[in-house]
């Protein structure tokens, strides 16, 4: 089975809904057991979100994005996260890359930018998640 390079949002940082993620892929049972990722991102604590200028990380995205067949956003945090959010889609979209929302609370949180933004839009199940992920290589 291939790895599928995964791009995850900086909306994962929110509380511990990154490590949440992480279980959810490791849950798989049947066919879907042997499903195998990678994680890429850029680091909150990386100093070019720091900068006057957003090019940097806007850069800095891209170079990441580039190797990965998918984002991965976390709905219902836009608001909280939203210059980051809005950079990630950008940068997905000019790549060709698909959008994935995952919604592990209420989906009336997810909103309608995030909703209009994404290829897919998912509730929190290992099974779902892990099938749309494997369709997009």
């Amino acid at each position: 089975m291939p790895v599928y390079n995964l791009f995850t949002s900086h909306s994962w940082t929110a509380g511990d809904s990154f490590e949440k993620l992480t279980a959810l892929l490791h849950m798989p049972t049947g066919p879907l057991a042997d499903f195998r990722y990678q994680f890429y991102s850029v680091s909150k604590d990386d100093p070019v979100q720091n900068t006057p200028s957003k090019k940097p990380l806007r850069a800095a995205i891209e170079e990441k994005m580039k190797a990965c067949s998918c984002l991965l956003v976390l709905g219902g945090v836009y608001n909280f996260h939203k210059k980051w959010i809005d950079i990630e889609i950008e940068i997905a979209r000019k790549l060709r890359k698909r959008i994935i929302v995952i919604n592990p609370w209420d989906p009336e949180k997810t909103t309608e930018f995030e909703k209009k933004s994404a290829h897919a839009v998912l509730e929190w199940n290992d099974e779902v998640v892990i099938g749309t992920i494997m369709q997009e290589k």
